[in-house]
């Protein structure tokens, strides 16, 4: 699940950057803008994300993962 949601992401808001930008203990943290994928992905495909694990992190204000 993690690799599609990776894919995806990448399909969604394309960019020359890793895909992970920090990891902490057992979670890591996804380098996409929140509000560039909000702006265009269809809910269908939010819910795919969330369904490979991929969350909204409020104390970073960024999207995270549990290794």
């Amino acid at each position: 699940p993690d690799i599609h949601a990776f894919l995806l992401l990448d399909e969604l808001v394309p960019g020359n950057r890793d895909i992970i930008s920090a990891a902490e203990h057992d979670e890591f943290f996804i380098d996409v803008d929140p509000e560039a994928l909000a702006a265009v992905a269809t809910k269908e495909q939010i819910i795919e994300l969330s369904r490979c694990g991929v969350r909204y992190d409020s104390s970073t204000g960024s999207l995270a993962m549990f290794a």
